[in-house]
């Protein structure tokens, strides 16, 4: 068993001997936390004096406690239970077991016994660590050290950049400053690791607060161009009157958001401030943090089920999910008649329409559904083909596939939806499904306020584009 842990790490395993609190009983459990799964298994004896209140069903939240510390569970889902009769006689004694998945726990180094509101998120990540880059303030930090400066007396060098959410708060990085000196071990010096860090203009949940991480990791995943490698999670806290040196970790499994296996390059950094700009990239616009947050939640669930999408590993699920968030954000409601005149008309010719089919219910459906069919009158093709038309040619231009293929296309995602036979190659597949792709980053970028057709740089950063890009056939000699 592991004692006295400060904050818990999404890249290590961890094993408790916790007690359950629930509706005011106690119970023994041990919890087990792996990048894999997060395991609950609570047993307790009951009797007709001490009855077993865990039943066997899912739990939205619960609380552990381990001496002074406390787990607050979120989403447990129930995986098995089993019970057993211990004694029935002088009186009955029976035992109790029951096992649950979790999805989120979150670990205090104090004791809790209220539910706890968060003021923000800091997130220590490699990924963001990368996007972040070298930068001017970190030769400061390094300089003004060495010159023996006070460097906790000049914050302005311990943040990168801080800006509005909507009405969330702020984001921004910030520099983790930590000075160790240890002579046995012949070392001293000085550390400030990044990290990205969210500040609530009101305090959340719990569930509130994972929510938000959860959107915040997708517009990461986004914006890097792969899954957000995160080391360490902290829900910023003050509950404990002691400022927010004790706020908890949260520990998830990791494993849950696979790495798809080569390296990729980060597709949009920062870019900022940068102390050298060897590859020429234009600076991210911070405004785009602040329009993710903007937008409805529904515009935001179109980021998260791409990357969603993005994770499937068979290429035709892929190409179906991709299709299926661009045809979303390329509908445009066109109509055939005017709404007005024809709904007039449907109406007049009600009467008739009954009378005819002798049927008031069919035809008032079918009234119903007149102006939904009216402003089909794009489909999913000319929708896209619409969309393709907005890309600057200097850059749809160079790509193999063109306004006259998006047919095809169109062709071969009905085919797999509707499971027909299709004779297409899978190097075929695989360029359709970077095409779609790509016009899907574009469209979502542009939700973001940033215009992706106007960075070629960027472009050529984004996982698969070579397969999109028109190859240029030799000359024969």
């Amino acid at each position: 068993m592991i004692e006295n842990i400060e904050e818990l790490k999404l890249s290590e395993s961890y094993s408790f001997d916790v007690n359950v609190e629930y509706e005011n009983s106690h119970y023994a459990a041990e919890l087990n936390l792996t990048p894999r799964r997060i395991k609950l298994k609570v047993v307790a004896e009951g009797s007709e004096e001490r009855k077993f209140k865990l039943a066997w069903k899912d739990i939205d939240t619960l609380t552990c406690h381990k001496l002074n510390t406390t787990f607050l569970l979120v989403g447990l889902k129930l995986i098995s239970g089993k019970n057993s009769t211990i004694e029935r006689y002088p009186k009955q004694r029976s035992y109790f077991e029951s096992v649950y998945e979790v999805e989120h726990a979150i670990y205090f180094t104090t004791f809790v016994g209220h539910k706890p509101l968060f003021s923000g998120i800091d997130i220590r990540s490699e990924t963001i660590a990368t996007w972040v880059g070298g930068t001017v303030n970190q030769e400061k930090i390094i300089q003004e050290y060495y010159a023996g400066a006070k460097l906790h007396d000049h914050p302005e060098l311990l943040e990168e950049f801080s800006t509005p959410i909507a009405d969330e708060g702020l984001i921004g990085i910030g520099y983790n400053l930590s000075i160790f000196y240890s002579p046995p071990e012949y070392k001293a010096g000085l550390t400030f690791p990044p990290s990205l860090t969210v500040r609530f203009v009101n305090p959340s949940d719990p569930a509130k607060t994972i929510e938000f991480m959860e959107e915040l990791y997708t517009l990461f995943s986004f914006i890097t161009g792969d899954e957000v490698e995160i080391e360490i999670i902290t829900f910023l806290y003050n509950g404990s009157g002691f400022g927010l040196q004790n706020s908890p970790t949260i520990y998830y499994p990791r494993d849950k958001y696979p790495r798809r296996g080569v390296h990729r390059p980060i597709l949009f950094p920062l870019s900022r401030n940068l102390r050298f700009n060897q590859l020429g990239l234009p600076e991210f616009p911070l405004g785009a943090l602040g329009a993710y947050f903007a937008l409805s939640k529904q515009e935001r669930q179109h980021f998260e089920k791409y990357v969603r999408y993005r994770r499937l590993s068979n290429i035709e699920e892929r190409f179906l999910g991709y299709f299926r968030i661009l045809e979303t954000l390329c509908f445009k409601e066109r109509f055939y008649f005017d709404e007005t005149a024809l709904q007039k008309l449907a109406d007049r010719a009600k009467p008739y329409l009954v009378k005819y089919f002798n049927d008031a219910k069919s035809v008032a459906s079918f009234i119903k559904r007149l102006p939904k069919f009216n402003a089909s009158k794009y489909n999913t093709e000319r929708c896209i083909q619409d969309y393709f038309e907005t890309i600057p040619k200097e850059i749809s231009g160079k790509w193999e596939y063109q306004k006259g293929n998006i047919s095809s296309i169109c062709k071969l995602r009905n085919d797999i939806s509707h499971a027909n036979n299709y004779n297409v190659d899978q190097l075929t597949i695989k360029k359709m499904v970077a095409f779609v792709e790509t016009l899907l980053v574009f469209s979502l970028f542009e939700k973001l306020g940033i215009n992706i057709g106007s960075e070629s740089n960027i472009l050529n950063r984004f996982g698969g584009y070579s397969l999109v890009i028109k190859r240029e056939v030799p000359k024969s000699s």
